[in-house]
């Protein structure tokens, strides 16, 4: 048996490194820089981008857009409803250079002239965003705006949309960090969570073990994780619904009251069913 409050020390550690990974991860994405774009189909700007993305692609601000052509001209003066159009159909231009459309902006800001025209705006916009859900929004009425000819202005966040594939090799990522979690802290309901009925793990000497025997192997203790982690983590997609991931573990702890030190290289087969991914299977192979 472990010795009282051993378990809470684990996790303790355990918790502490995810912090520190995650600060690290932070440092990292604070070093790398803003990405800043201004597309051909709109306005050249003068000391301002018309859009800036995050280090780590995932969000972008999109700059006020009123109603000016690609050209610089001024569309629809004195007319607020032609001008909401063009500030629609600008932010459009924006939003597709990013990959993005009206469901992904997360948050807009208004600035209008005449509160009384406000629902013109409205009208159009509704227009724009179609059946895509509204963003949250904050309306400002202002008595000018940078040009007294200029009626409306629209800036936005806009959540960068993940092609597919990175998404999938990301929620593996995750998942076989927390399947390193599971093992650490002894977390059998976090392991059950992530293992398919049909789970067969093989460890380096060649024993094997079902779905139930790995939760109730983890639930007696049989092999207890004091320090571990993976590395050279790569994950394979073997198409939308199966993934390979090939990484290497290395830790100490105690199998049956004997320390240990591991150090192997692993293989999982991950499945998506029904929207979820589940490991199927793993092996290991022991590293000298």
């Amino acid at each position: 048996m472990t010795k009282p409050g051993r378990a809470d020390r684990v996790r303790r550690g355990v918790a502490s490194l995810l912090l520190a990974l995650a600060a690290q991860a932070a440092t990292l994405s604070a070093q790398a820089p803003a990405t800043r774009l201004n597309p051909d189909a709109l306005s050249r700007p003068t000391g301002y981008s018309h859009v800036a993305i995050s280090p780590d692609g995932r969000t972008a601000w999109i700059s006020g857009q009123v109603a000016l052509d690609s050209t610089g001209a001024l569309v629809g003066a004195g007319d607020v409803r032609v001008q909401a159009e063009q500030v629609y159909a600008n932010l459009q231009r924006a939003l597709r250079a990013v990959g993005a459309d009206f469901h992904d902006i997360l948050k807009t800001t208004t600035y209008l002239v005449d509160a009384s025209r406000i629902a013109d705006v409205r009208a159009v916009r509704a227009r724009w965003y179609g059946d895509a859900a509204p963003p949250a929004s904050t309306a400002v009425i202002v008595p000018a705006l940078f040009n007294p000819a200029w009626l409306v202005e629209v800036e936005a966040v806009v959540a960068i949309p993940v092609p597919p594939a990175e998404a999938a090799t990301r929620t593996i990522r995750a998942l076989n960090a927390r399947y390193d979690t599971a093992m650490l802290v002894r977390d059998t309901a976090m392991l059950a969570s992530l293992l398919a009925p049909e789970f067969v793990t093989v460890h380096p000497g060649g024993v094997s073990e079902t779905r139930a025997q790995a939760i109730a192997s983890l639930s007696r203790g049989d092999v207890r994780m004091t320090t571990g982690g993976s590395d050279s983590v790569e994950v394979t997609l073997l198409g939308p619904d199966h993934a390979m991931v090939v990484g290497r573990f290395t830790g100490r702890g105690t199998a049956r009251g004997k320390p240990f030190r591991l150090r192997e290289r692993y293989l999982g087969v991950w499945a998506r069913r029904d929207g979820r991914w589940w490991l199927v299977r793993e092996q290991g192979t022991a590293l000298p």
